[in-house]
C-alpha cells in the first residue's frame, strides 16, 4: 500500500507539473500574442505617420524656413495620438532634421556615431521593422519607416522611440503565476529586455540570463521545464521566441518550483499518515478485500498516469461504489472535464478567439478565473487598439482636409490673384500685337488650370450648395474633359435629414477617386452615378462598363490593398458605413457604399 501511495503521489505530482506548465505556457502564451501585436500596430502607426503630409513638408522645406513652435505644437499632438516617447527624422542621407522630444542625444551626423541606427535606417529602406539600439547601458526601442512625397521617391527617413511602459505592463501583470511568477524578455545577447522582478532596481543590460531556458527558446528545443532561473532557483519554466522582425527576443516565464509543488507536498505529508493507518488495517483484512482494492487503485493510478502525460482517458472512470475510491474517481472524472475544458479554452483565446464561453469548475478555480481575467484584459486591449486606431485615421483624414482647403485657398488668393493681376497688366502694353496674344493664351491657359486644381482639392459648390451640386459639377467636368458619357441620379426622401459636412465631403471623394479609376485604368465609355438619401442611411452607387478586373486574383498578387480602394474603404468604416466592390474581368466594375444617416 506504501508501494501505491507513493507512486500515486509522484503521478499527481507529474500532473501538477503538467498541469502548472500548461497554464505557465498559455499565460506566456497570451502575452507573447499581445507584445507582438503590440509592436505591428505601433509599426504601422508610424508608416501610417510617414505619410503625413506636414511630415514630408519638413524632409524638403530649408530649416530656416520652417515654424518651430507650430511644427512642435502638431508632433505634441501626434504623440498624444500616437503614445509614442520621442519622434526623429532624418535627411537621406542620415542628417539630423528633428527631434521632438530630446530624449537622448542625438548626434546632428551619424557618420561617425550610431551604427545600429545606420543599420536600422538601411534595413527601412529595404523593410520596414522594428530595432534597438544600446545607448549608455539603455536598450531604446525603435520603429522606422520611410518618408516619400508624391512620385514614390524617399525623401527621409522617420525613426519612432517606443516607450517601455506597454510591454513592461504586460510582462508584470501577475494572474495565474502566483507569488513567485515572472514573466520576462532576453535578447540574443542573452540581456534582459525588462526588467527583472526580484531586482527592480538593476537594469536590464545589467542581467545576463545565460540559463537552459533561453538557449532552449532561441534555438526552438524543449528539453525540460523544470530547471534554474538567472538566480540559480529550481523553477518551473515556459518559454519561446518572440516572432517580430528586427527584434531577435525570446520570452519567458517561470514559477519557483517549491511553490508549484505546495500541493503536492501537503499531500505527501497526508498520505503518509493514511498511509500508516492504511497498514494497520490492511494487515487485519482478508485477501478478499486486498485484491478488489488493488485493482481498482490500479486503475485509478492509470489514470492519473495517462494524465501526467497529458492523455486523455477515452471513456470516463465506472464508479461502483461510494466509498473513498469511488469518491476519488468521481471527483478525478471531474477533473478530467475540467481540465478538458479549460485546456479548450485556454486554445481558443490564445487562438484570438475572445468571445468563447468558459464557467470555472468552482469560485476557488484558479486557473479558470485567471484565464477569464485575461481573456478580458485582453478583450479591453483590442476594443481600445480598435478605438485609437479609427481615432487616428479619422485625425489623418480631417488633416487631409483640412490641408486641401489651405493649398485650395492660397492658390485662389495667392497663385490665382497674381496671374490676374499680370493677365491685367499685359492687356495696358502696346505693340508686338502676336507676342502678346500667345503671352496672354498661356496664361488664360495657366489661369485655368490653377482653378481647376483648387476646385478639385476642395470645390467651393461642395460647401456652398451641397452634395447634389457638387457631384453635379463633378459629373459635367467629367464628361467634358474625357470620352465618358456620364448618368447622375440623386434622389431625397422627403423625411431625410440633411447630409453632414462629414458625410458629405467623403461621399464626394469617394466619386471621384471612383472616377479618376475609371478614367484612368476600366476604358470605360460609360459611367453611372446614382445617390438615394433614405431617412436611416444615403446609399452611393458608381457603376461603369469597362473592362473590370479579377478582384480575387488581385489580391492574390497584392499584400494590400491600393491607396485608392483603401482610402474609399477607410472613409466608409469611418461614417460607421459599409463597402462594397463587385467586378470581374470583362463586366465592369460597381462600387457601392451605405452609411448611415
Amino acid at each position: 500500500m506504501l508501494l501505491v501511495a507513493y507512486l500515486f503521489y509522484h503521478s499527481s505530482k507529474d500532473a501538477l507539473i503538467e498541469r502548472t506548465v500548461a497554464q505557465l505556457s498559455s499565460i506566456n502564451h497570451l502575452k507573447k500574442i499581445y507584445i507582438e501585436d503590440y509592436f505591428e500596430g505601433m509599426q504601422q502607426s508610424t508608416q501610417l505617420l510617414a505619410r503625413n503630409s506636414p511630415l514630408l513638408e519638413l524632409t524638403v522645406a530649408p530649416q530656416a524656413s520652417r515654424d518651430t513652435a507650430a511644427t512642435n505644437r502638431m508632433f505634441s499632438l501626434l504623440q498624444q495620438e500616437f503614445a509614442y516617447q520621442d519622434l526623429i527624422l532624418l535627411d537621406t542621407s542620415l542628417h539630423l532634421l528633428y527631434q521632438q522630444t530630446q530624449s537622448f542625444q542625438f548626434p546632428a551626423d551619424t557618420s561617425a556615431k550610431f551604427t545600429e541606427i545606420r543599420q536600422l535606417v538601411t534595413n527601412t529602406l529595404a523593410n520596414s521593422h522594428p530595432g534597438e539600439i544600446l545607448v549608455d547601458g539603455e536598450y531604446l526601442l525603435f520603429t522606422s519607416a520611410p518618408v516619400k512625397n508624391a512620385s514614390g521617391q524617399t525623401t527621409g527617413i522617420l525613426l519612432m522611440r517606443l516607450p517601455d511602459g506597454p510591454m513592461e505592463y504586460v510582462l508584470h501583470l501577475r494572474d495565474g503565476i502566483g507569488q513567485t511568477g515572472e514573466s520576462y524578455v532576453v535578447g540574443a545577447d542573452f540581456r534582459m529586455r525588462s526588467h527583472s522582478r526580484f531586482f527592480p532596481e538593476a537594469a536590464p543590460h545589467d542581467m545576463e540570463v545565460r540559463t537552459l531556458a533561453t538557449q532552449n527558446a532561441f534555438t526552438n528545443q524543449t528539453t525540460d521545464h523544470i530547471l534554474a532561473d538567472y538566480r540559480g532557483v529550481p523553477v518551473l519554466s515556459a518559454y519561446q521566441p518572440l516572432q517580430i522582425p528586427g527584434l531577435p527576443w525570446v520570452i519567458i516565464s517561470e514559477i519557483d518550483l517549491e511553490e508549484a509543488m505546495q500541493p503536492v507536498f501537503r499531500m505527501r505529508t497526508i498520505m503518509v499518515g493514511i498511509g500508516l493507518g492504511v497498514c494497520v488495517v490492511i494487515a487485519l483484512l482478508t485477501w478478499f478485500v486486498s485484491v478488489p482494492l488493488s485493482a481498482r487503485i490500479r486503475e485509478l493510478r492509470q489514470v492519473v498516469l495517462q494524465l501526467s502525460r497529458g492523455i486523455w482517458p477515452k471513456e470516463p472512470l465506472i464508479i461502483t461504489s461510494k466509498d473513498e475510491i469511488g469518491q476519488m474517481k468521481g471527483a478525478m472524472n471531474q477533473l478530467i472535464l475540467g481540465l478538458q475544458r479549460t485546456a479548450a479554452f485556454a486554445s481558443e483565446i490564445g487562438n484570438g478567439q475572445l468571445a468563447s464561453t468558459y464557467e470555472p469548475l468552482s469560485n476557488e478555480d484558479y486557473m479558470g478565473n485567471a484565464l477569464l481575467q485575461m481573456r478580458e484584459k485582453l478583450q479591453s486591449s483590442q476594443q481600445r487598439e480598435l478605438i485609437l486606431n479609427r481615432q487616428r485615421t479619422s485625425a489623418l483624414l480631417e488633416g487631409e482636409e483640412n490641408e486641401r482647403r489651405r493649398i485650395s485657398r492660397e492658390l485662389h488668393d495667392g497663385i490665382g490673384q497674381l496671374l490676374t493681376a499680370i493677365q491685367f497688366k499685359l492687356n495696358t502694353l502696346d505693340g508686338q500685337e502676336k507676342v502678346r496674344s500667345e503671352i496672354k493664351a498661356i496664361l488664360e491657359e495657366t489661369i485655368v488650370e490653377v482653378r481647376r486644381i483648387s476646385h478639385n482639392l476642395m470645390p467651393s459648390v461642395l460647401q456652398d450648395f451641397g452634395l447634389e451640386a457638387a457631384l453635379k459639377s463633378l459629373c459635367t467636368r467629367t464628361a467634358q474633359a474625357s470620352r465618358l458619357k456620364v448618368n447622375f441620379s440623386f434622389d431625397t426622401h422627403p423625411d431625410s435629414p440633411p447630409l453632414s459636412q462629414e458625410v458629405s465631403i467623403s461621399l464626394y471623394r469617394i466619386t471621384q477617386e471612383s472616377i479618376h479609376n475609371a478614367v484612368k485604368y476600366a476604358q470605360a465609355t460609360q459611367l453611372d452615378i446614382i445617390v438615394d438619401c433614405e431617412p436611416d442611411q444615403v446609399q452611393l452607387r458608381i457603376r461603369d462598363n469597362g473592362i473590370g478586373f479579377d478582384w480575387e486574383a488581385y489580391q492574390q498578387r497584392t499584400t494590400h490593398e491600393t491607396h485608392g480602394i483603401g482610402n474609399m474603404r477607410e472613409r466608409t468604416y469611418l461614417l460607421g458605413g459599409t463597402f462594397g466592390l463587385n467586378t470581374r474581368a470583362g463586366a465592369g466594375t460597381t462600387i457601392t457604399v451605405s452609411v448611415p444617416q
